[in-house]
């Protein structure tokens, strides 16, 4: 996860919406699996291990932003192909 917000920040610092869009995505599906991993273990998640300067709260609404018009188009999708 800490490389996935890595390159949240780079795409973000370069302007480059199609890689941030993508690392985000991948940022989310991580976190997701990560959560699901805990549940399992019956553990409680750490998120301050995953902490990386630069990552603020102005970025991880970015990415939360993105994530959420992604799952509605996921949603849309799915939608339409039943």
């Amino acid at each position: 996860m800490r490389k996935q917000k890595d390159r949240c920040i780079v795409a973000d610092a370069a302007g480059d919406e199609e890689n941030f869009t993508a690392a985000s995505i991948k940022l989310r599906r991580q976190k997701d699996i990560y959560e699901d991993f805990c549940k399992a273990a019956d553990s409680y998640t750490q998120y301050e291990r995953t902490f990386v300067a630069g990552y603020d709260r102005r970025l991880a609404g970015k990415t939360g932003t993105v994530t959420r018009k992604q799952r509605e188009f996921d949603k849309a999708q799915m939608t339409l192909e039943s």
